[in-house]
């Protein structure tokens, strides 16, 4: 019996050992293991099941007043103006306009509310809203307000809102074009906001510009690009929804500066999915991941497997908070051909990472930030240099 009693000893105590082990080494296997046992108990009635409103906060429309100042448009470059012009020619209405345009041609859409989507298929068109200008709750095809197939193509000073058709992949802006410009445009409250579907790659720029509650079913997303190189510069992504990504890229390159992207307290999946690798450059940005979220990665690469024969994330000075009271990765990567470089960044909450070359706090009461979902804004406009600057959150850490 004696050897029988060791027998059992031993057992327990290699169980723990490899418990132990699991829990460091092994956390996200860790986690998904809990969450698991977690559904099968709920599952069996021993645990009660959350209802599905506990799974984003209740009071997300006021945490967003909170953090962030109501949008506004661009009075100053696009002063209001009734009507609509075509080359600075008045015309009778949208449809006269579209009916009309051609390549090279500036259609200005004077201040109200409309319910028109536009399909463009010539190239080299700018649109530019004058003064308070909404498109709301129209599709053109079933797929987007504004249905982009021309080439470099510019849209300034418009809010879209309200977008959703049956496949569930309704779009403020779908382009199937190569080279587009949002200047200062806010899309909110669609199932996507911009959504990119060319096999023609080129750039797509999107700067001083808002993305908000955009998302559905996991599939639809704030941004989706196929095949285009993304330069994302003082920019938001706020409180995408419904497992859905802030910013999901199939294209080469992807660079975000000066820009901050934040769950708040909505279910969004991972701030940023490259899904097919590339190069991805994060610098002087705020990176927020939320108590709903549903995603314990905040940054995803190559997940989906490897397109390109280089392979780059590059992190440099981002405040990049973690507000789940679960472990999070900071970044997950295909392999380990991805070269990752992260300097200069200051981590809050329960991060998990292998970055030696950056700052770590375990909260933000250590941190002296205020409670979740406030956002200190400065490091967003700290720029190239900000780790030296007095009022950046980050230059303690030079």
């Amino acid at each position: 019996m004696r050897w029988l009693k060791n027998y059992f000893l031993w057992c327990g105590v290699l169980a723990h050992v490899g418990v132990a082990l699991g829990w460091f080494l092994l956390p996200e296997l860790v986690y998904e293991a809990k969450q698991k046992l977690k559904r099968e108990l709920q599952e069996q009635g021993y645990l009660a099941t959350p209802p599905p409103q506990l799974q984003i906060a209740a009071d997300l429309p006021s945490q967003i007043q909170q953090v962030f100042k109501t949008w506004q448009p661009d009075l100053t470059r696009f002063p209001e103006r009734k009507g609509i012009w075509l080359n600075q020619r008045e015309v009778a209405d949208l449809t006269t306009a579209l009916n009309q345009l051609k390549a090279g041609d500036l259609l200005q859409i004077g201040s109200g509310t409309y319910q028109q989507a536009l399909t463009i298929d010539v190239d080299d068109v700018t649109i530019e809203g004058l003064g308070t200008v909404v498109f709301e709750n129209a599709t053109a095809n079933e797929k987007a307000m504004f249905y982009i197939k021309g080439n470099r193509v510019a849209i300034k000073n418009l809010e879209c809102r309200g977008i959703k058709v049956a496949d569930g992949n309704g779009a403020c802006v779908r382009f199937e074009g190569q080279g587009l410009t949002l200047d200062h445009v806010y899309f909110h409250h669609s199932q996507t906001g911009l959504l990119e579907t060319s096999a023609k790659g080129g750039s797509i720029i999107v700067q001083n510009s808002r993305f908000e509650q955009l998302g559905h079913g996991g599939q639809a997303h704030a941004i989706y690009l196929n095949s285009a190189n993304l330069l994302f510069d003082r920019s938001l992504v706020i409180a995408s929804k419904d497992a859905g990504h802030g910013i999901k890229s199939r294209g080469l390159s992807t660079i975000i500066s000066k820009s901050i992207l934040a769950t708040l307290g909505s279910d969004d999946s991972r701030l940023v999915d490259i899904s097919n690798g590339g190069q991805l450059q994060i610098s002087d940005s705020i990176l927020q991941e939320g108590a709903y979220s549903q995603n314990f990665q905040l940054l995803g690469f190559g997940l989906e497997g490897l397109r390109y024969q280089d392979n780059s994330v590059k992190l440099t000075r981002n405040l990049i908070i973690s507000d789940r009271s679960e472990p999070s990765h900071l970044l997950k990567v295909a392999n380990n051909t991805v070269s990752v470089t992260a300097t200069e960044n200051l981590l809050i909450g329960d991060i998990l990472h292998d970055y030696p070359e950056n700052r770590m706090i375990e909260s933000r009461e250590d941190a002296g930030l205020a409670a979740a979902p406030m956002l200190p804004f400065t490091i967003a406009i700290c720029g190239s240099n900000g780790h030296e600057n007095p009022a950046c959150p980050l230059h303690e850490m030079k």
